[in-house]
């Protein structure tokens, strides 16, 4: 784990039993996008934890997140 000063741990993510390849901020304040190594993207709520949504978006690892301005 990476202690970083000024922060401090809240919980662990369990989004899936795959691979996570990437971490990206949520398109709203209190959520964090993930990318996988089964190709899916998931959209998570920070406080419980939950998928909001997902969707397959590669057949491969999603290596890179980003989100357009307007989403």
């Amino acid at each position: 784990m990476i202690q970083l000063p000024g922060f401090e741990e809240k919980g662990y993510l369990k989004p899936s039993s795959q691979n996570l390849r990437c971490l990206y901020p949520g398109p709203e304040q209190g959520q964090l996008m993930i990318g996988g190594s089964d190709g899916m993207i998931r959209v998570l709520d920070l406080k419980t934890g939950a998928v909001l949504t997902e969707w397959k978006a590669h057949e491969r690892s999603v290596f890179a997140l980003a989100v357009h301005p307007e989403n």
